[in-house]
């Protein structure tokens, strides 16, 4: 018996999720169904970040804002900021447990010690906010979006990448920081 389920253990665990599937969906119940994505999904975060990373750049645009729905009251975007936010997760839990994950010339360029205190005053200022809930969604989006760099992927060095130049992003278009602007030269006079 134990051989058994041990070589058809597959098939029965998708046997067993069909039926209590049919029972939620016999009540009307159909977020079961939503079960096999996010599996895969964690399973991508685990095993094909990149392939990750491009899932959700192409997913942007088709994204579903839950506060435009009937269910509303939440404004995130699925599916792609609860999976930016776990990828943070696992980077931070990366940086915490291995050592050498980012060159130690990023940690101390001034532009990193900049970021770091305003993501900790923004933290800081979700205590005593009137919108706790909405300040933590901001603070955790904003995280994500440094942590992933958005073009780029995530800050991992791989073993060719050694010069901190290669780890800053460089603005593409006009900045614009209170009612002061500035433009790039692109070098065509």
């Amino acid at each position: 018996m134990t051989q058994a389920l041990r070589t058809n253990w597959i098939v029965l665990t998708c046997t067993a999720f069909v039926l209590v599937n049919l029972v939620f969906m016999a009540n009307e119940i159909f977020w079961l169904n939503l079960l096999p994505a996010a599996l895969l999904i964690i399973w991508a975060m685990f095993t094909a970040v990149d392939k990750l990373l491009i899932v959700i750049a192409f997913a942007t645009p088709l994204s579903i804002n839950l506060e435009e729905l009937d269910i509303g009251g939440i404004g995130i975007s699925l599916p792609t900021e609860p999976m930016m936010v776990g990828l943070m997760v696992l980077f931070l839990l990366k940086i915490g447990l291995e050592r050498n994950v980012i060159d130690a010339r990023v940690w101390r360029h001034p532009i990193t010690w900049v970021v770091v205190a305003q993501l900790v005053w923004m933290l800081f200022c979700v205590i005593p906010s009137s919108m706790p809930m909405v300040s933590l969604k901001y603070f955790s989006r904003s995280s994500a979006d440094i942590v992933m760099k958005k073009k780029r992927g995530p800050m991992i060095n791989q073993p060719e990448l050694t010069v901190p130049h290669q780890h800053i992003g460089v603005p593409c278009g006009p900045v614009y920081i209170a009612d002061k602007g500035t433009k790039p030269d692109y070098g065509g006079g």
